[in-house]
Parts: C-alpha cells; sequence; structure tokens
C-alpha cells in the first residue's frame, strides 16, 4: 500500500496500492499532482495524489531504480538494473518512447543538472554525467569505492552530494556542467572513459601533453 499525507494536517490524503513489489525510488510531478514509482518488479507505476487512482506502465526486464524529469518537464526518464535510461513521453506512461543504452552497470541513482545533461550513480561506484536528446556521454564526475546508494544536487545546481556503501557523504563541484558540449560521435567511446574536472584525476591524453613522444616508437 502506498499511503500519501499531507504534512500540514497529518492527515493521511489518499491511500494507493501499487505494485506486487517493493517502491525504489519516487518523484512527484512538476505541478504537485502525480506520484511517479520506479518499481522493483520492472514497471512504472503513476498515483494521481487527490483520486488515488494508479496506472502501470508494460513489465520491462530488469528492475527500476531511479526517475529524473527533461526537456522542461516533456520526458521521464526512468534507469533500470542494465544500466538503460528509458524515456516516457509526458502523459505516455505506457510504454517508452526512447532508450539510451550507456554504462554497463546498474543504475542506482539519478538526478538532472539541466533540461538535457543527467548525473547517474552505477552500482560500479561510478557517478556519470549524461547528455539526453541527442544521446552521448559526457564523462566521469568521479568514484566511490562501493556502489552509489543516493544523490542529490544543490538548489543552485552547482553541488552533488553522494552516498554509497561505505556510510560517508562526498561533494562534488559539477557547475562546469551547465556549460556542457556533448561529444563528436567519433570521440563516443573516449567520452565514456573521459575524467572531469570534479574526479581531480588526469586523463592519459593529458598526461602525454607538452611531451617529445618522436622517440617513443623506438622503445621496445
Amino acid at each position: 500500500m502506498f499511503p500519501v499525507w499531507d504534512i500540514r494536517s497529518n492527515r493521511r490524503v489518499v491511500t494507493a496500492k501499487v505494485g506486487r513489489d517493493n517502491v525504489n525510488r519516487m518523484v512527484v510531478s512538476p505541478d504537485g499532482e502525480t506520484i511517479f514509482g520506479a518499481m522493483l518488479d520492472a514497471k512504472l507505476s503513476t498515483i494521481k495524489i487527490r483520486s488515488g487512482v494508479v496506472s502501470e506502465s508494460e513489465q520491462y526486464e530488469n528492475p527500476f531504480n531511479a526517475l529524473a524529469t527533461y526537456r522542461h518537464n516533456t520526458k521521464l526518464g526512468v534507469a533500470d538494473d542494465s544500466g538503460n535510461v528509458y524515456f516516457f513521453d509526458w502523459g505516455k506512461f505506457g510504454y517508452h518512447s526512447d532508450v539510451y543504452k550507456g554504462h554497463k552497470s546498474p543504475i542506482n541513482a539519478m538526478v538532472p543538472i539541466t533540461e538535457r545533461v543527467g548525473i547517474l550513480g552505477f552500482e560500479d561506484g561510478s557517478i556519470r554525467a549524461f547528455h539526453f536528446f541527442p544521446h552521448k556521454p559526457v564523462g566521469i564526475i568521479g568514484e566511490h569505492p562501493t556502489m552509489i546508494q543516493h544523490m542529490d544536487i544543490s538548489s543552485d545546481g552547482r553541488t552533488l552530494v553522494t552516498t554509497a556503501h561505505e556510510e560517508e557523504l562526498r561533494f562534488w563541484d559539477v557547475g562546469f556542467l551547465e556549460d556542457v558540449r556533448v561529444a563528436p560521435e567519433e570521440k563516443k567511446a573516449r567520452a565514456k572513459k573521459q575524467q572531469l574536472p570534479s574526479s581531480n584525476k588526469q586523463n592519459s591524453a593529458e598526461f602525454f601533453a607538452g611531451m617529445d613522444t618522436s622517440e617513443m616508437s623506438d622503445l621496445d
């Protein structure tokens, strides 16, 4: 059962029954009228707060773990246990209209930074930025030694906070993502490994920058 409470009066507004399993994550629509639930049984549930009416999407292959809205709230992104992000057109939450198959690790958390850029937290401990519409990886924000559990963004959109199984909070400066430009198509594979300023790690290409490599080919 899914009870919705009015915290001002401490009264239950409505109780709805959703799915057959756990609700992994929730997000409220911008107008405050609908709650979306990412379900362990691999469905997207929508609950109308005032009426308690519940609807469900088609069942997918892997559990849904995270949600976020993009493109001025015309797209709902739902991430799953296989590293996919499914996009549902607003008002058409029965079946996705687009899918991005990115990093091959379960996605445990997702927060939007701009209308087209989102940060995803993965089970392998990595925190990665992606550009959606068009879909391309931006790079690596940073990482934890254990799986990402939760993420959130500050009100000014410049600081990301993450938690993982080692029971500590980590803070990342992600303000530079507001001006991000997607990598060209031919550099897509490189972008997946691109270390962003927040990671405090050096990219391999930068290591050799300015170095005379003319004699390196002679080394055995």
